[in-house]
């Protein structure tokens, strides 16, 4: 003799095992991926990211699961919510732009995880690309939750999509300074700086004849993760390059012409 099983009993079981399923698919596609991206070299740059992206795939193909087990249709379902469906459709319009924004972002690559970018009036670090929201590292450590919509609808500027990102300073030379000597002395706190990145175009430009000094505009390129050091490399260099010419950087200076013999009152 057979025991009778409920019917709802038994779609609910199949529905827990199938989420089971669903979740350790999750895991294990995670895993061999981040792996496979190990054993071929390559740094796994968005562990983030991808996570909503699996959590995605994978929750669209529980949903659509769990109606195939209770045998419901969608097109049937949506036509009787009536007005109902209309309120709902009206109270998901902001969540569902944020998840197609977000789908959108992540296929397109607009901003990949890691990246240093600015929309509107924030800027940082990206940290992930979530399914409603963009999470933003300011560069004071506040985290912003910028929603996805906002994002993929604004103009996004990537600060330094490389690996080099350039500086770009200006350095006063006297008047009565030998410039050749003086541009001699830039470029050599620029070619043995152990942070400037050689293979760039590194330049000294002419700028423009200044109130107190010969202005020179210096570029240099470098490593991202040398923001913090370079700055105070390069002036340390550009000091002592000078000072081995025996150049000095002027300080303001006024000049005061009396014609005509005048006084000074």
């Amino acid at each position: 003799m057979f025991m009778t099983v409920n019917p709802v009993l038994w779609k609910i079981a199949v529905t827990i095992v199938f989420a089971v399923v669903l979740w350790g698919l999750y895991r294990v596609s995670y895993f061999f991926l981040a792996r496979g991206l190990r054993i071929a070299g390559k740094e796994f740059k968005a562990p983030n990211t991808t996570r909503t992206i699996l959590l995605v795939f994978y929750g669209l193909i529980g949903i659509f699961g769990v109606l195939k087990i209770f045998g419901l249709s969608v097109t049937p379902l949506l036509a009787s919510l009536g007005i109902g469906g209309i309120v709902v459709g009206l109270a998901l319009q902001e969540p569902l732009a944020n998840l197609f924004s977000g789908i959108l972002i992540l296929t397109t690559g607009a901003v990949n995880e890691g990246e240093a970018i600015g929309v509107g009036d924030d800027s940082g670090t990206v940290e992930a690309v979530r399914m409603n929201h963009t999470l933003i590292r300011t560069w004071d450590g506040k985290l912003v939750l910028v929603p996805n919509r906002i994002v993929w609808n604004s103009r996004i500027v990537h600060f330094w999509p490389g690996e080099a990102r350039r500086l770009e300073f200006t350095v006063g030379i006297p008047y009565d300074a030998d410039l050749e000597a003086a541009e001699r002395a830039l470029w050599k706190a620029i070619r043995t700086s152990e942070t400037v990145v050689q293979e760039l175009g590194n330049n000294v430009i002419f700028k423009g004849f200044g109130p107190s000094s010969i202005d020179y505009n210096i570029y240099i390129w470098f490593r991202r993760e040398d923001w913090g050091k370079v700055q105070n490399e390069i002036a340390r260099r550009v000091v002592e390059c000078l000072e081995e010419e025996g150049i000095s950087i002027p300080f303001p200076q006024l000049d005061l012409h009396i014609k005509n013999g005048g006084k000074i009152k």
